[in-house]
């Protein structure tokens, strides 16, 4: 409850009439709340005078999902987000502008995403590794592998240059993709650590003469 009486007045308006899906807080800062419907709308809230007010509506343009998981594609000003749903397809959208989401890949059933790669589990049992070319509208598929059956994204540590994986069985297992243990050397050679380089070179299996072309 944010004020007196705004709860009261938002629940019949938002829950009542577009069934919730799930929700996730966007910014600290200037609290800001982003509602997903059963009815595939977005509903954005933001604080103004000591109360939330409806800030932007967006249609996704799925029915009947319930939001599984979702990031923010790029910084805070840009509104672009992207939305893992319950029909297992990964949308991306972007708050300030009316289109439906420009980006939408099929089979999904978890995703991690960085600066300059999206990393997304398939309902196949496969990992998809695409390149984000200029922005998350544009990607590039580089990689696919094979997975355990069913495992899916738990969560991803950039400096480390690994992902985390669980199976339905509760087992967590850490891998290292070719592409991003790649640009990680390529980061730590242009920062001129070539200790880590030619370490990440050994701990990854990666030919050390990277080092090398990279610096050419």
């Amino acid at each position: 409850r944010v004020s007196d009486g705004y709860a009261d007045r938002y629940d019949h308006e938002i829950l009542n009439s577009n069934p919730l899906a799930g929700f996730t807080l966007v910014s600290t800062e200037q609290f800001k709340i982003l509602i997903f419907t059963t009815s595939g709308q977005i509903i954005e809230l933001g604080e103004s005078v000591n109360a939330l007010t409806i800030m932007r509506r967006y249609e996704l343009g799925a029915t009947d999902v319930i939001l599984r998981n979702i990031a923010q594609a790029t910084p805070e000003t840009s509104n672009e987000f992207l939305a893992h749903l319950s029909n297992a397809n990964l949308y991306l959208f972007n708050l300030s502008k009316s289109e439906q989401s420009t980006l939408r890949i099929p089979n999904c059933s978890s995703f991690e995403f960085f600066s300059d790669f999206l990393f997304v589990t398939t309902e196949n049992n496969d990992l998809e590794t695409y390149r984000v070319v200029d922005s998350p509208r544009s990607i590039q598929l580089i990689e696919r592998r094979p997975l355990d059956r069913g495992s899916t994204l738990v969560s991803g540590v950039i400096r480390d240059h690994s992902l985390t994986l669980q199976a339905p069985r509760g087992n967590l297992e850490t891998i290292s993709p070719r592409p991003l243990s790649l640009s990680f050397i390529e980061g730590c050679c242009h920062a001129r650590d070539f200790v880590l380089a030619l370490k990440t070179c050994r701990w990854t299996r990666v030919d050390m003469s990277i080092v090398v072309d990279v610096m050419k």
